[in-house]
């Protein structure tokens, strides 16, 4: 009954002239009564409403305000089921230009979803959230303590970071919130979750409370080192984990390391009571920080999670955060961040805290300042031979892989690399084209899986395209079985020491493709299990060093005296 009224209502709504106000609050009270027998029903009604209210408004010339107030109702009521409307209704009186949410909405949508899973609908029990600096990650979660002491005060709810003066901002962040009247709107939308300044906070303590004083306050924050994180909250509402790992000193140090996670397991974890929800957010310096040990233990076990990582550079090289009115970061900034740490030679750590691609240095094979670079100019005079393995891909994020090594004496340098993830039809053109450009005079193939008819296919462009005809071959490489990736890595191990002398190009000649072969080297570590590697750059590698290395065994033929 309520649902066909709803729709026999809307449909005067459109039809009418656009200021009768009461069908507008009729259509209102209608969707709220919705909300709560049904959510899901509820929340499409006040959909279709807001669009009636975005068209009327653009039409209505002394209405304006009505209108306004109905859209902000709307949101406030949709509150305690979308986060999304209720940052939206928070910030509702500022300018755009000046909030915080909706000029980074689109791109900070997708991340509000998981959050929603995550506190509202029950769908996970722990969300890990790692991206750069800046970005606007604690401030969003700062909007998601706001929502939850206003909508559940009776919670405790438990925040920790690597150090006082962040947790203490952070305090400050969400006084403000509760107290600004001006720039927010928390006390419109949570009429009935008192809270007095005068009596119902310590900022010494970092803690407050909504609706009434506790035991185990609404908000608490602490550091990770504070001696009385132990007894400070019980927290069966949030457990909040914001950036636990102070720096890149405590990332590379195993040992402070350690102690980092041991307390975060028998410190900040027993803070929380069985059914709180945790939320793990922070720059991903290491695999073995807090997130990637929570992340290796309850991988084991029926814990509900979701891994949210959001690089600064996506897949094309643009921009995860260029948000609107100049705010966040565009894709030449990071460009240009990129380049300085490639000419440090640091680029594991431009990975590390703003492509969100934990690094262990201390296990690395190839690091990048070990290495040998040149600018581009080849020796003179004609090299022995240019060569290369190629190792193709079909999917599940593995690359195909051909670096084009010219070798000079016993010199190598490799001169090119094609490098990408994509589908073979992508991928076999860029390997043609590259195998011609560079006049290559061998290239072997991995058959396993398809390769044979990959390189056949290669041939088959070679040949018809640029009418270039050279040495192709194929072997059958280490099947990956029970320790074939074991295997693999024992090969790359014992070809280190040949790749370590290979002559690269420095980053500023590098193409896209050289750069992300070059970084996944960079970053190839022996520790861990090899299986999980990303290993396609040092393992092409190591096989065409094979190609020149390995003296391949031929028949002799020589004839005798017949001996009967």
């Amino acid at each position: 009954m309520e649902k066909s009224l709803f729709y026999r209502v809307l449909d005067v709504a459109k039809s009418e002239k656009y200021e009768n106000h009461q069908t507008i609050k009729d259509l209102l009270n209608l969707a709220k009564n919705e909300l709560k027998r049904d959510v899901k029903h509820g929340l499409i009604f006040t959909e279709h409403l807001k669009r009636v209210i975005d068209k009327q408004m653009k039409v209505a010339t002394v209405s304006k305000a009505f209108f306004y107030d109905i859209y902000f109702q709307i949101l406030v009521a949709e509150t305690p089921y979308s986060l999304d409307s209720y940052f939206q209704a928070l910030e509702f009186n500022r300018p755009i230009e000046q909030a915080f949410y909706l000029p980074r909405r689109t791109q900070l949508l997708p991340i509000v979803k998981d959050l929603e899973r995550l506190l509202i609908y029950d769908e996970i029990d722990e969300l890990f959230l790692s991206m750069p600096p800046r970005v606007g990650k604690t401030t969003l979660v700062l909007f998601v303590i706001s929502w939850y002491v206003g909508l559940h005060p009776e919670k405790a709810n438990l925040y920790a970071s690597c150090a006082t003066h962040l947790v203490n901002a952070f305090y400050k962040g969400l006084m403000s919130i509760l107290t600004d009247e001006v720039t927010y709107l928390w006390n419109k939308i949570f009429p009935l979750a008192k809270f007095d300044k005068q009596y119902m906070c310590n900022s010494k303590e970092c803690y407050l409370d909504t609706g009434r004083l506790k035991r185990y306050h609404s908000f608490t924050g602490k550091s990770i080192d504070a001696e009385s994180l132990n007894g400070a909250c019980d927290c069966d509402g949030i457990l909040v984990s914001d950036d636990l790992v102070s720096g890149i000193e405590e990332a590379l140090n195993k040992e402070r390391l350690g102690i980092l996670n041991m307390k975060v397991n028998n410190d900040l974890l027993s803070r929380g009571k069985m059914n709180c929800k945790k939320l793990w957010i922070g720059t991903r310096w290491s695999l073995a920080d807090p997130i990637g040990r929570r992340i290796e233990v309850i991988s084991l076990t029926g814990i509900r999670y979701v891994i949210h990582s959001r690089p600064a550079l996506n897949e094309k090289g643009e921009s995860n955060f260029d948000y609107l009115y100049g705010k966040g970061f565009s894709t030449q900034y990071y460009v240009d961040l990129r380049k300085i740490y490639e000419q440090n030679n640091d680029l594991a750590s431009f990975n590390a805290v703003y492509m969100q691609e934990p690094v262990e240095r201390s296990g690395l094979l190839f690091p990048a300042e070990d290495l040998n670079y040149y600018d581009g100019v080849l020796p003179q005079g004609d090299p022995e031979r240019v060569f290369g393995f190629c190792d193709p891909a079909f999917g599940g994020g593995d690359y195909t892989s051909l670096p084009i090594l010219y070798k000079y004496g016993d010199d190598y340098y490799c001169h090119g690399w094609v490098f990408d993830n994509g589908e073979k039809n992508i991928t076999q053109p860029k390997v043609a084209y590259g195998i011609f450009k560079h006049k290559m005079t061998a290239v072997r193939f991995e058959s396993n899986n398809g390769g044979e008819e990959y390189k056949n296919k290669v041939v088959e462009m070679l040949e018809k395209k640029y009418g270039y005809v050279l040495n192709v071959t194929s072997i059958t490489a280490f099947k990956v079985q029970q320790r074939g990736a074991e295997s693999k890595q024992l090969h790359i191990f014992d070809r280190a020491p040949e790749i370590r002398q290979i002559y690269f190009l420095s980053p500023k000649y590098q193409d896209e493709d050289y750069k992300k072969a070059m970084h996944q080297l960079t970053s190839y570590t022996i520790e861990g299990n090899a299986r999980k590697k990303k290993d396609d750059a040092p393992d092409s590698l190591a096989k065409t060093i094979d190609m020149d290395r390995v003296v391949e065994r031929k028949t002799a033929i020589k004839i005798v005296p017949r001996l009967f």
